[in-house]
């Protein structure tokens, strides 16, 4: 978990450059950079931290989104592995 705190900023910095490519909500050239500048983090999830690959989520709610959904941002280790929205 210390590590997840040291490395925290590293990971967000690559989801902002991964995670919303080809996704632009408001159909103005966004890059996934600035839509993922729009995301809050409510909450970080760790399982089964003993076993590798560990997996965990980190949680975030995204203005831009007016419905409302929280984004579950799937980790493998320390790589994206994909992203679901409640709802």
């Amino acid at each position: 978990m210390r590590q997840v705190r040291d490395r925290f900023a590293e990971v967000e910095m690559q989801l902002g450059k991964t995670m919303f490519q080809g996704i632009d909500p408001r159909n103005e050239g966004a890059s996934p950079e600035e839509v993922f500048s729009h995301m809050k983090l409510t909450e970080i999830f760790f399982s089964n931290l003993g076993v590798s690959p560990f997996k965990w989520e980190i949680w975030y709610e995204n203005d831009l989104d007016q419905a409302g959904h929280a984004f579950c941002v799937e980790m493998r280790d320390w790589k994206y592995d994909g992203f679901s929205m409640n709802g």
